[in-house]
């Protein structure tokens, strides 16, 4: 069978084949694509998170950072709100926004101009996870710094967290 096959043909395939798969990368990193499934704010929670409960929540507002020129303005309000209620701090573990994983969290994190919250869960040991909640994403500072963008229209958590400030 190999006999039937030309020499061009086989030097095409080649060629074409890293093309195409550059051309498909190429478009993924355009477009801020991946290959994973739709989660949710929940599951990547626990993914990150050990087999222990959660004590206490530390919210904090960070400033808005301006990309051209680059600015990053102090934040509006400077107040820390601490949660050691239990069923407060299952709400925020457990809010179910829809999420999806993005290649370069980067340019999304900075087309943004909103502000963000940092909010960290702290175990009863001393050890903690980290995220910085958004409108539009969520970062995971814990682990590796993935970024999630939010696929609801409206992000619950990030609503809530701003009806503190309120």
């Amino acid at each position: 069978m190999n006999r039937y096959i030309s020499e061009s043909t086989k030097k095409n395939v080649y060629v074409y084949v890293p093309l195409t798969v550059a051309l498909i990368y190429l478009i993924m990193w355009i477009f801020n694509l991946s290959f994973s499934l739709p989660t949710t704010y929940s599951e990547v929670v626990k993914r990150d998170m050990e087999e222990k409960e959660f004590e206490q929540v530390r919210i904090r507002m960070n400033g808005e950072v301006n990309v051209e020129p680059y600015e990053v303005s102090p934040p509006a309000d400077d107040r820390e709100f601490l949660i050691d209620q239990p069923d407060q701090v299952n709400r925020l573990v457990t809010e179910e926004v829809g999420l999806y994983a993005v290649n370069n969290g980067n340019r999304l994190r900075h087309s943004e101009r909103s502000h963000s919250y940092d909010l960290h869960l702290r175990y009863a040991d001393g050890s903690s996870l980290s995220y910085e909640i958004a409108d539009s994403y969520i970062q995971s500072l814990s682990s590796g710094y993935s970024t999630y963008r939010v696929l609801d229209d409206e992000n619950s958590l990030f609503l809530y967290i701003e009806s503190l400030y309120e």
